[in-house]
């Protein structure tokens, strides 16, 4: 599997953040069923056995394919995700996809996240701040 195409989600049923492969269910009338597979077993081209875990659509991001301080054994970024330069913690930024790549953004600018991804550490996410603000 390609680590670039790992999602992350929060389950449905506890709101703890999983991560794994996306799957959807989109139904007449605009529906969305949002799963994450945390676990599968692929056998003779037959799915023996899927864990399969219901995640709310709004906290689904992708995985950047970029750790914190551009280190393997840093933390993922994922899309949503909010960082601070190591260097300054006054400045904060948002994880986005836009312009065709990797994005992070603050009040003001927008530029890639590669260009300081060196200097960035993960302080939260916007998900789980809108629920501590609520």
């Amino acid at each position: 599997m390609i680590d670039n195409l790992i999602c992350r989600g929060k389950r449905k049923c506890d709101n703890e953040w999983i991560e794994g492969d996306l799957t959807q269910e989109k139904y007449l009338g605009g529906k969305v069923e949002s799963y994450i597979i945390e676990n599968w077993e692929y056998t003779d081209g037959i799915f023996m056995e899927v864990l399969a875990r219901e995640v709310i659509p709004e906290t689904v991001g992708q995985f950047t394919g970029y750790h914190e301080c551009n280190n393997d054994l840093g933390k993922k970024i994922f899309q949503g995700d909010l960082l601070q330069s190591i260097h300054d913690c006054e400045e904060q930024y948002e994880v986005v996809w836009e312009l065709g790549g990797w994005m992070i953004k603050d009040s003001i600018t927008i530029q890639y996240l590669d260009e300081l991804v060196e200097e960035l550490e993960i302080i939260g996410n916007v998900y789980d701040d809108e629920e501590s603000e609520l």
